[in-house]
Formats: structure tokens, C-alpha cells, sequence
């Protein structure tokens, strides 16, 4: 039985910094955050940093929810954050656990010279701080509520589109005859197609019609969607897109040591290889 007097008690993890979410707390079911404001954020354990070597659970999302839960427990439940948290939350524990920067080494555009930039942790917190998330569309007096997709949501996305992009690399070259082979990449890609259709339907909550009638059964948004002209499902996609764009991480101003050229930075990450990537 441990001592609940032991001396290294004091030495426990405290917290290294506080945030606020992004999402102001919105979209969480009930039990799966206990604040939105000023949430304690302490840095990564021994257990935390060896989770980070294992590719399966970077790959699956195991570690990044486990990372999250662990560096703020005011967050119950990763799995169920909204999307538009995740990068906000990351960034504040790679702050809290190595430091206000972030080392990239990337090659210049103009005379291929690798160099190193230190990227601001607490600027892409501040960023997400300014963000709003547009949570509904308007076409021909249709209003379709909108909510982002869940960490859960997006990591089952990924996954079905790696396995069928890796179906396509990895066995459609195999098939020999020109017309099977062709069948079935165009049944792959199809999959595919429906997968990206399925994501923008799953932002969906609830339809008013134009005589303000409502519907947020999930099935009949879809089977409506589907079925309809292309102008409703073009609207809710172009709004997607924009909150998408909105939430990415944020460009950097870069300028090469070696001949002055000026660029942007645009980090390529996603929240199964922050860690892995970078550490």
C-alpha cells in the first residue's frame, strides 16, 4: 500500500499551463469534460513519452487519446472531443512537456538549403483562441445545422480511406486482365467517393426545410442528401471545407538563412504523428 505521506508527493506533476478549448466546451457529450476555460495542462510521463513509440497505437489513436487524458484530465473522454480541440490541446502539451518551441528543418523553395525554424507553441494556441467554427448553411431556404466530427469520428474516417488506399496500391497492380483490374479499382474508388460524401453528411445535425419543418434523424439526412439536387449537399460541403481550413494549423513566416528567401511554413501533421514526428 502506498504512504499518502510519502515526501515525494510534493514532487508529483503540477501544471505547466492552463488553456482554453476552442470549442468554448460545445459538442461534448455529458461526462466527457468537466471545463472548457482554463484547463490544467501538466506535461507528458515516462509512460506517456514510451507510448509515443509504438506506431500501432499512434497509427490507431490509442496514444493520442491516452496523451490527452493524461496531460489534462479536466478532459474525460478524447475520444469524444471535437476536432477543432485537438491541435489547441497538442501544441499546449508538447509547451508543457518540452518547451515554449517547436524545431521543424525544412528545405528552402528557392536555393534547397535545409535549415531549422523554431516554431511558436504558444502562437498556435493563441490562433485557435481567435477561431470560430460556423455551425450551419443556408441553400433555398434550407438551414442545415453543422457540428464538428469527434476525435473518434475522424480517426474511423482515416482508417477506412488508409485501408482502401493501400488496397488500391498494394493489390490492383496484381490483377492481371486490364478489364478486372479496371472493375475493381473503379470499385475501390467508388468506396472511396462514398466515404468523403458520408463525412460531410456526418457533420450534419439537423435539416429546416423551407416551411420550417425539421429533421435530425441521421438516416433521412443522408437518404436526403443523397437523393437531392447537388446545390444542398455543394453547401454544406463548401462549409466543411471553409471550417476545415479554418482549424488547420496555422502558416509560419519563414526566411531562409541562406539566401533571404521569404516562404510559409505550413506543418504537415495530424494528431497521429505530432508526437512520433517531432519528438
Amino acid at each position: 500500500m502506498s504512504d499518502n505521506n510519502s515526501p515525494l508527493k510534493k514532487y508529483q506533476r503540477k501544471p505547466k499551463l492552463y488553456i482554453d478549448l476552442p470549442s468554448k466546451g460545445q459538442w461534448y457529450p455529458p461526462g466527457a469534460l468537466t471545463k472548457s476555460t482554463e484547463l490544467a495542462v501538466y506535461s507528458m510521463t515516462a509512460s506517456d513519452e514510451i507510448a509515443t513509440k509504438t506506431p500501432d497505437s499512434l497509427f490507431n489513436g490509442e496514444t493520442t487519446v491516452g496523451i490527452v487524458q493524461s496531460c489534462i484530465p479536466d478532459i474525460k473522454n478524447a475520444w469524444q472531443m471535437p476536432i477543432i480541440d485537438l491541435y489547441a490541446c497538442l501544441a499546449a502539451i508538447r509547451m508543457a512537456s518540452y518547451g515554449t518551441s517547436l524545431s521543424v528543418t525544412t528545405g528552402c523553395a528557392k536555393c534547397q538549403e535545409e535549415s531549422s525554424y523554431d516554431i511558436s507553441l504558444q502562437g498556435i494556441v493563441d490562433y485557435y483562441q481567435s477561431c470560430k467554427f460556423i455551425d450551419h448553411s443556408e441553400h433555398e431556404g434550407f438551414v442545415f445545422d453543422i457540428s464538428p466530427l469527434s476525435l473518434k469520428e475522424i480517426n474511423d474516417i482515416s482508417l477506412r480511406s488508409f485501408r482502401l488506399q493501400r488496397q488500391i496500391a498494394q493489390n490492383i497492380p496484381k490483377i492481371e486482365d486490364e478489364v478486372e483490374r479496371d472493375k475493381e479499382l473503379q470499385t475501390l474508388y467508388d468506396q472511396l467517393m462514398n466515404i468523403n460524401v458520408g463525412t460531410v453528411v456526418q457533420h450534419i445535425t439537423k435539416i429546416t426545410t423551407d416551411e420550417n419543418e425539421e429533421e435530425s434523424d441521421i438516416n433521412a439526412i443522408a437518404e436526403f442528401i443523397q437523393s437531392a439536387e447537388k446545390g444542398f449537399y455543394g453547401s454544406v460541403q463548401k462549409l466543411v471545407t471553409t471550417n476545415n481550413k479554418t482549424f488547420a494549423l496555422p502558416e509560419n513566416n519563414i526566411e531562409c538563412p541562406a539566401c533571404g528567401h521569404k516562404d510559409n511554413l505550413v506543418l504537415d501533421l495530424d494528431y497521429s504523428n505530432f508526437f512520433e514526428q517531432y519528438l
